[in-house]
């Protein structure tokens, strides 16, 4: 999604009635507080504030419409407050799930938002909180701006869960199993196949129109390649181009005149769903007919997918050009496409110990900052731990934070030029020099790999399953610069990728390019002006440049310091160093060195002998809090 700020991960987003009350009073001083004229003998009625403190500083460094930069606070909707009468765990019972209205009035000028007559279990000692940002996108096209998740915790105002192991959170996969896909696949096998077939061209003797048709099946008979409608549009203008001049020459025989002019028909067939015709304002190119419908000249990225995701193949038993029927990714361990993912949203998420007092507070009384919460001692005296018949106002005493990771990406290239791969395609060749453009490259997507497809209550997930991938193409105006001139930042969320305790998973991601300099030779072939292309780098937490900056916990207020309340609950896994933390950014600056290596189909991201085309810095850096005063 479009730059989203270090400030979006980390932020003690204080939605807390809350925060800070670490001491609590003795049962001394609670004995004779009246009892709540609203028990029930199972719960009371309470007041329940939470507290914002959204950004007004200006303190981050980018902002966008669709991201919690510059302080342009998002607000909150699908609210849920889940109740316990025990630390959360894996398998720990839930005594309610309340749903609560949306906190989004007034926080410009009002820190506290109070909330009143909320139900709360008597003996709850423990919350958990869920919320996304306001306004998630519906359609394809703002769900990639807004990101998406899929969860019963926001779709139901009351989900029916029992305990903790039934919360779960999904990914939103781009397809869906009524997508359209495969219909655009028959109409391209049906035009190429019927282009293919023109009768006398597979017997031809005509030396260049023999080699056009033989280059064409060789290219496609050996693997899958790239079968996007820009692909297609590029193999046929190069095949019209080889046989237009055969065609009207005056040297050329009747028969080769008439298959060539037969072939340039098939390829002009307007009664295909697809076909193409002479691009007058680009002389030597073509251009898809006038009646060819928008999904078809723009497949597969009018689906939500990458170019490089549609695969062909010529399928030499039948004769017949055939696309991947389960629309998969890579080589032998392949990524089904199925699984490509939208980025996900911002998701706020707290765990966190209960705070009671037996009366209710003014406005004025609740805190407004993170360290006020956190750290004051005014917050001591009448407060306890765990929700009695007397209680009057209950806080959440954690700051709330994000239930997922960032990553901070930047994209360079190394010197004026860089080589190609000819030498390892053309036999008896050497590489080529390609100028890198003045401007750069065009980064117009990022693939990220090694996503679980779910995560569990708290954001996690244990399971050795890491086959999905966050597709992110929100990218505004992200080039690699010439001489190691970084473009702007681009930022994803996605989920944390804890494996276990001993063993973290490197991340393999593609960058998504468009060539504007000249063809080049990839490693898989030739990569044309104008063509998408793909690079792979690769995330180890082995080699981080920097590490991550975890806590520590002490009730006295110092630098980098939680106090104990947290120890357990945040950051989740702690001391556990991972590609992706929950709450935390990760950054990553990739420096394009060669082009070797660029694939124009999708690599699988999951494989462990991808050919490398950049080189990675990656650097670590806990997400910045909402640590700023509403003004």
């Amino acid at each position: 999604m479009k730059r989203i700020n270090n400030y979006v991960l980390n932020g003690a987003l204080a939605l807390l009635s809350t925060a800070g009350f670490v001491a609590c009073s003795s049962s001394d001083d609670v004995t004779d507080a009246p009892v709540n004229p609203t028990y029930d003998g199972k719960s009371v009625k309470t007041q329940f504030a939470i507290n914002i403190a959204t950004p007004s500083n200006g303190k981050t460094r980018m902002s966008d419409v669709n991201t919690q930069n510059n302080g342009n606070y998002l607000g909150m909707t699908n609210v849920r407050l889940l109740t316990l009468a025990d630390s959360p765990a894996d398998n720990i019972e839930l005594t309610s799930v309340i749903p609560l209205a949306d906190p989004n009035t007034d926080i410009t000028t009002r820190s506290s938002h109070i909330y009143s007559d909320v139900n709360i279990p008597v003996g709850t000692s423990d919350f958990l909180f869920y919320s996304t940002r306001s306004i998630l996108g519906t359609d394809m096209d703002n769900k990639f701006k807004t990101g998406a998740i899929v969860s019963d915790m926001f779709t139901k105002n009351s989900p029916s869960y029992l305990s903790t192991k039934d919360i779960k959170f999904n990914s939103e996969t781009i397809l869906s199993a009524s997508n359209t896909v495969d219909t655009y696949k028959a109409a391209f096998e049906n035009f190429l196949n019927s282009v293919i077939a023109v009768s006398g061209w597979s017997t031809t003797n005509n030396n260049t129109l023999k080699s056009a048709y033989n280059n064409i099946i060789s290219s496609y008979s050996n693997g899958q390649y790239a079968g996007s409608a820009n692909e297609i549009k590029k193999l046929m203008t190069d095949l019209y181009n080889a046989v237009n001049p055969i065609s009207s020459s005056s040297t050329a025989s009747d028969e080769d005149k008439n298959l060539a002019s037969a072939i340039m028909a098939a390829i002009n067939n307007s009664s295909n769903e697809v076909y193409f015709v002479e691009d007058d304002a680009n002389p030597g190119t073509l251009k898809y007919g006038s009646t060819v419908a928008q999904f078809y000249y723009d497949f597969p990225c009018y689906n939500g997918l990458p170019e490089g995701s549609a695969l062909l193949t010529f399928d030499n038993s039948s004769n017949k050009f055939i696309y991947d029927a389960t629309p998969q990714i890579g080589g032998t361990n392949k990524v089904n496409s199925y699984k490509l993912t939208y980025p996900l949203p911002i998701v706020y998420f707290d765990n966190t110990p209960a705070k009671c007092i037996d009366k209710e507070l003014e406005t004025s009384e609740w805190k407004t900052t993170t360290s006020d919460w956190d750290y004051s001692t005014n917050w001591t005296t009448g407060w306890y731990n765990s929700v009695k018949a007397t209680s009057r106002s209950i806080a959440l005493q954690n700051n709330i934070n994000y239930g997922v990771a960032c990553l901070e990406t930047k994209f360079s290239c190394e010197g004026t030029t860089l080589e190609d791969n000819r030498k390892n395609v053309v036999t008896g060749s050497q590489n080529q020099t390609i100028t890198i453009p003045s401007e750069g490259f065009q980064v117009t997507g990022i693939l990220i790999g090694g996503q679980p497809e779910n995560v569990n209550w708290q954001f996690i997930n244990a399971g050795t399953n890491r086959d999905y991938v966050v597709y992110d193409k929100e990218l505004s105006d992200i080039k690699a610069g010439r001489n190691g001139a970084s473009s702007a930042a681009n930022y994803t969320l996605v989920f944390d990728n804890w494996t276990s305790a001993s063993t973290q998973e490197p991340v393999n991601v593609a960058i998504e390019l468009v060539n504007t300099a000249a063809d080049f030779y990839g490693v898989d072939g030739i990569v044309a002006k104008g063509q998408k292309f793909y690079l792979i780098g690769r995330l180890d937490p082995t080699s981080a440049a920097t590490d991550i900056k975890w806590p520590t916990y002490n009730d006295t207020q110092g630098e980098n310091t939680l106090p104990t309340s947290y120890q357990g609950r945040y950051p989740v896994k702690f001391n556990t160093k991972r590609v992706f933390v929950q709450d935390y950014t990760t950054k990553a600056n990739f420096t394009i060195n060669s082009l070797k290596n660029a694939y124009v189909t999708i690599p699988d991201l999951r494989a462990t002998k991808l050919q490398l085309g950049l080189s990675v810095d990656l650097k670590w850096q806990s997400g910045l809090t909402f640590d700023v005063p509403i003004e």
